[in-house]
């Protein structure tokens, strides 16, 4: 069902290839409108290096160089031991700087309770005066601790960057983006509840930002490989040039230095077939994903000689073209080293002063002040640029792209291998099957690994992004609710974490919670800085930002409510005061909240063990399968509990639906007003949550929800499933035991039997061969190609193969074969006529035949529509004013307009012949498995 509105539309794994980053001959400084933002003009401040603590009223003072943390947020003395009696005052000191690695962590170790500190966990034991450290007013002592970065950790790791005290009994929180540690400073019977808040960001280091572009893509647009073919052939021409005496005889050679123009050799044609692969013009989409993939921009950044480079980032996003398609992108960001020469103007930005250093363009000696370097070894820096690898979508394979993508960047850091990395991305794209309800699980093997790719097709709701596992364990249930509430009643949403994967996570399980109702405002999980406008729109809106949106910009307005995703905590926006969660209807909501506690309970006890296997950059397939099965039956639960609480809350809602007498005429007529009793719906609800139910009835999802409910639309299925839901809940009442809501669609991922019955196992690429029958050698030594080969995608191998299939189908064959693979794709149509015997002659279109004597395939290899004989005419070209006596004169055999015989994508088609007679078609024998594939 999730699928069912593509129908049988073009059904790839992919749409496009891309690779965005710093484009060296188009600079552009990244920038946003400060009016619009309220940009912040604070330098980023130095992460904490050190912590201590002082008792002052001992003699101890504050240390130099540390700054002493004096006051709460609501201006109380920020003492650890407040309120207390007969117990010296106690304060933490810190200190920031670049002197020496930062603090990645802040904790606390309560020896009362038997807790021991890790091996890389360090403890203030004592002040600097000697005394124990014991910030407890009672007799256990409480301590507090703290990890720190290794010394070749990169600079980009997240470090601790605030400390701030808060007293829980004088109705202090935490302020938004601090985490507070559960632990209460005061254990005794008297004294303040005093906890300890830290916030965490990301390292600071020089950096310029440019306005990301697209490097290169594939499929490459038309204008795209015209372009491409000119630089090979005037790079050609140079090389010609160059080596002039090697190609031409002496004649040319004595002509070439006279300077006489040389003749050059004709550029290879670029290996595309415009029949199969070809693209049209570069689309808006694609000039849009830089933006996505590097959100904070394609930087420069200088980093001290010994850090290391930091790990691999993965992050997701959400685009919508012009016709309103959603399209899923999946990018992984990672750094190399910059290969060029920074100008003067860059050097000044980033604060160096160079000396001449021939030997290594990327290694410079440099002095820099204090403030901003590592002492020891400052004087050796290297400049690094971010480059992001990126798959775009229509379908949300989050996790098999994260691992292809993962694959293909190892592969850049490897010596040699005998496949390119152009050839994996076209073997995915073009060969790779499309999983379907009887191909539910497709397995792509790879050197190392196998990447699945499951089916969408057999869910019961929409399609979407949603990882509620996640959401549930980053939010948890109240927050969750909350979250759910407001955009319920369509509120101003900002979510925000400092791992960008989680943004999209999250947002689009907003959306797949609040089913049957759909989102109907802007939505932008993933939101780049050019676009931080948006949280300042005056329209309801769902945005995701990176949480370092706070450091760079003024906080957003009141009326925006932030959820950290990394805190799990609610900012205090002006909406929190007129909306609680008490608004919501009491029962459900308890009901609700049980449900998600006990899965978070559970989801608790093997958080550990599946996140630790799940986030590995390589797994054995078959934990694989097992991991994602547990997932899949937690998402499943969290889905149907939420699915159960529409259902109470919109319970009986058809009552309410007004009879249509005639179709509509205007846009008036489809106002819901006009459609739904909604006064008489709000009285027949829980009194107790009218303001909840007053609210909701005046959404644009609502009003939308009931105009697709009372028309044909694209959701009329899903409105379906939903009412036969209630119905469910009602009997379910009434037996007093729950029915279960969702069907467990799919097969069983845990036996292997299982996987292999009803999977399809790809088998990865052939190595490309030389002309000598040997295996070619492909290495990158610069790293991750910016540019990638057209003739190592090897189209023209796919586009023979394609050619063989349909040379199979000759004249007077009793069975026709074509591979029904993803290579047989962009709407091709493939003609049919009968002969004597009344066997079927398949071309590849080349003969001039009119529509009626074709098989129209599908843009993802399926029949969609079949005419039996030449005399068949095309539905297009029918006449409304035809008489059905005419009609049954052109349409011989007992076939209809309306018959189309659809093949399963992933079969192969067999038994064509003789399709043609009517006994064939009566019995319903159009296709058969093929059992060779």
């Amino acid at each position: 069902m999730a699928s069912s509105s593509d129908g049988r539309k073009e059904r790839r794994l992919f749409e496009h290839f891309v690779i965005a980053g710093l484009d060296e001959s188009r600079l552009e400084p990244l920038s946003t409108n400060p009016q619009e933002c309220g940009q912040r003009n604070a330098q980023p401040l130095a992460p904490i290096t050190d912590i201590t603590v002082i008792f002052p009223t001992l003699g101890e003072a504050c240390p130099e160089g540390f700054e002493c943390l004096s006051t709460t947020t609501l201006g109380y003395p920020a003492d650890l031991n407040h309120g207390s009696l007969r117990v010296p005052p106690a304060f933490i000191c810190y200190r920031r700087g670049f002197h020496k690695p930062p603090l990645i962590d802040v904790g606390v170790l309560d020896k009362g309770r038997g807790e021991k500190p890790l091996v890389d966990i360090s403890t203030v034991a004592n002040t600097p005066f000697g005394r124990p450290a014991n910030v407890n007013n009672a007799s256990q002592p409480i301590f507090l601790t703290y990890r720190r970065a290794s010394p070749d950790a990169p600079p980009s790791q997240l470090v601790v960057t605030h400390l701030l005290v808060v007293l829980a009994n004088k109705g202090e929180v935490p302020p938004h983006t601090y985490y507070k540690i559960p632990h209460n400073l005061n254990k005794g019977i008297l004294g303040s509840d005093v906890y300890l808040c830290y916030k965490k960001s990301q390292g600071t280091c020089k950096r310029i930002a440019y306005k990301p572009r697209v490097l290169d893509m594939f499929p490459r647009p038309r204008a795209s490989r015209q372009r491409q073919r000119d630089m090979e052939e005037e790079e050609k021409g140079k090389e010609n040039e160059l080596d002039s005496s090697a190609v031409f005889d002496s004649s040319s050679s004595a002509a070439a230095a006279a300077g006489s123009p040389a003749p050059s050799a004709a550029a290879a044609p670029v290996a595309t077939s415009p029949r199969s692969f070809s693209t049209g013009e570069e689309p808006s989409l694609v000039d849009n994903v830089p933006m996505f993939c590097l959100p904070m921009g394609a930087a420069i950044e200088c980093w001290p000689a010994r850090c290391q480079q930091p790990d691999k980032i993965f992050s997701t996003f959400v685009l919508t073209d012009e016709a309103g398609t959603k399209y899923y992108g999946a990018s992984v960001t990672f750094y190399e080293l910059h290969k060029g020469e920074l100008s003067e103007e860059q050097k000044e930005i980033l604060e160096i002063s160079k000396e001449e250093d021939d030997d290594n363009t990327s290694t410079v000696a440099s002095t820099v002040e204090d403030n901003v370097s590592l002492n020891d070894p400052a004087d050796q820096l290297r400049f690094y640029v971010n480059c992001s690898i990126c798959i775009v979508s229509k379908y949300p394979f989050f996790t098999a792209f994260k691992r292809f993508l993962f694959h293909i960047h190892r592969m850049s850091l490897k010596s040699q291998g005998s496949v390119p990395i152009e050839r994996y991305i076209s073997h995915l794209m073009y060969e790779v099957t499309f999983p379907t309800p009887r191909r539910p699980r497709v397995l792509m093997h790879l050197p190392s690994e196998t990447i699945t790719f499951d089916c969408y097709d057999d869910s019961q709701l929409p399609l979407t992004g949603a990882a509620l596992f996640d959401t549930l364990k980053c939010l948890g249930p109240d927050t969750l609710m909350y979250l759910m509430m407001l955009a319920l009643l369509e509120q101003r949403i900002l979510i925000h974490s400092l791992r960008p994967h989680l943004l999209t996570a999250v947002a689009e399980s907003v959306l797949a919670l609040m089913f049957p109702f759909h989102w109907q405002c802007p939505y932008v999980p993933q939101c780049p800085l050019a676009l931080a406008g948006v949280v300042h729109a005056p329209v309801p809106f769902i945005a995701g930002v990176d949480s370092r949106y706070f450091e760079l910009f003024e906080e957003p307005p009141l009326e925006v409510t932030c959820f950290d995703l990394d805190t799990g905590t609610i900012s205090p926006s002006a909406v929190r005061k007129s909306m609680k969660l008490s608004m919501m209807p009491k029962a459900a909501t308890k009901q609700l909240k049980m449900t998600l506690e006990q899965i978070r309970s559970e989801l608790s006890a093997e958080d550990f063990r599946l996140s630790k296997q799940y986030n590995a950059d390589f797994v054995p397939v078959d934990m694989d399968l097992a991991i994602q099965k547990k997932r899949k039956a937690i998402e499943s639960r969290i889905q149907e509990a939420w699915i159960r609480f529409m259902a109470h809350v919109m319970r009986d809602y058809q009552r309410h639906l007004r009879p249509i007498t005639s179709a509509p005429l205007s846009a008036h007529d489809t106002d819901t007003a006009k459609l739904f009793d909604k006064e008489e719906f709000l009285r027949s609800r829980d009194k107790g949550a009218a303001e909840f139910y007053r609210r909701f009835a005046d959404t644009q999802l609502f009003d939308r929800f009931i105009q697709e409910r009372c028309f044909i639309s694209d959701k009329n299925a899903y409105d379906a499933f939903f009412d036969d839901c209630i119905a469910k809940v009602v009997m379910g009442e009434v037996a007093k035991h729950e029915i279960p809501l969702l069907e467990c669609g799919g097969v069983d991922p845990s036996t292997s039997t299982s996987s292999t019955d009803h999977g399809v196992f790809i088998a990865p690429p052939e190595p490309i061969l030389d002309e000598k029958g040997e295996e070619r050698q492909f290495a990158y030594e610069d790293g991750f190609p910016r540019r990638l080969d057209d003739s190592l995608f090897q189209l023209d191998k796919l586009n023979m193969m394609m050619d063989r299939a349909v040379e199979t189908a000759v004249e007077g064959a009793q069975h026709v074969f074509l591979f029904n693979r993803p290579l047989i794709s962009s709407g091709i149509s493939l003609c049919v006529r009968a002969d004597e015997a009344g066997s079927a002659i398949v071309t590849d279109g080349s003969e001039e035949w009119s529509k009626n004597e074709c098989v129209k395939l599908g843009e993802d290899g399926s029949i969609l529509r079949v005419f039996p004989l030449v005399s068949l005419p095309s539905v297009s070209d029918e006449s409304d004013d035809e008489s059905e006596e005419d009609n049954e004169k052109r349409i011989p055999c007992g076939f209809t307009h309306s018959e189309i015989f659809h093949i399963p994508f992933g079969w192969s088609l067999v038994h064509l012949c003789p399709l043609l007679l009517p006994g064939n078609v009566e019995t319903g024998n159009v296709w058969t498995q093929d059992p060779t594939y």
